[in-house]
């Protein structure tokens, strides 16, 4: 029963009610509100398939890993293609996308929410797929590890921190999409993505480093309060570090904005 509870809540809760609700204050906020449902749909099952049609790079990390499992190879070169791929799949999001939404990304705070939004579908493809694998290994054809993957109340909780991690980065991503639409400084454009990618490698290099040094106290520590401590902590970081790059991006004056009609 606990088992058939936490599957609901993560295809029904997380994946249905969580974004839904999202949407209705999202759709509320400045010149979003423009922006036809269609689109929102139609932004959002994009990010959401992009998870599995990417996720065809595990091959090549997972060979990356048998060549050279040292922590640091692990963590600065395997882990760190994992984190562009999946970073470029959200960005690509934005780019199928700019035509429409070009004059809507001119304001930061727009800009980053729609971020948001994109990074919070594809954390939600990562949650449904990856629980569709712990329920049936078969369709495991990209050899994702199975180690201690149960669809439990953890996992849900889990998963609910890992969405809002990925909506982070997307919203960061969305942050740098501003400064190449509003203010055309594409240099800054691929500072904040390098952010999310930054960030994406703290969230991921914590785990990797409780995995590798399980005897060192802090890292015990961690591990043993993984849910309670670790995973909440790296989730406040990222939404301050939002927070730090939305507010630097406030203080710059966007060009002038002309709407498009979104209405069809």
């Amino acid at each position: 029963m606990q088992s058939l509870s936490a599957i609901l809540s993560i295809f029904l809760g997380l994946s249905i009610a969580f974004p839904l609700v999202l949407y209705l204050i999202f759709k509320r906020a400045g010149n979003l509100k423009e922006i036809s449902g269609k689109i929102w749909l139609l932004t959002f099952i994009i990010a959401f398939l992009f998870f599995p049609l990417f996720f065809f790079r595990k091959h090549w990390e997972r060979a990356l890993y048998f060549f050279n499992s040292n922590f640091w190879f692990t963590l600065f070169v395997t882990q760190m293609d994992n984190n562009f791929w999946e970073e470029f799949a959200k960005l690509l999001v934005f780019l199928i996308f700019l035509k429409p939404l070009r004059n809507f990304l001119k304001k930061s705070g727009e800009s980053t929410l729609f971020g948001y939004w994109i990074g919070l579908a594809y954390g939600i493809g990562e949650a449904v797929t990856l629980s569709l694998i712990a329920l049936f290994p078969k369709i495991n054809v990209w050899g994702y590890s199975l180690f201690l993957l149960f669809i439990t109340w953890k996992w849900v909780w889990e998963r609910f921190i890992a969405i809002q991690v990925h909506a982070i980065m997307g919203a960061i991503i969305g942050t740098g999409v501003f400064y190449w639409a509003g203010l055309r400084k594409k240099f800054m454009f691929f500072v904040f993505f390098i952010i999310s990618m930054l960030y994406h490698e703290l969230v991921d290099g914590v785990v990797l480093t409780m995995m590798y040094f399980p005897d060192i106290k802090l890292f015990e520590f961690l591990a043993r309060n993984i849910y309670t401590v670790t995973l909440p902590a790296l989730l406040i970081i990222g939404y301050i570090i939002w927070f730090g790059v939305y507010k630097i991006s406030k203080k710059q004056k966007p060009l002038t904005i002309i709407h498009p009609d979104l209405s069809g």
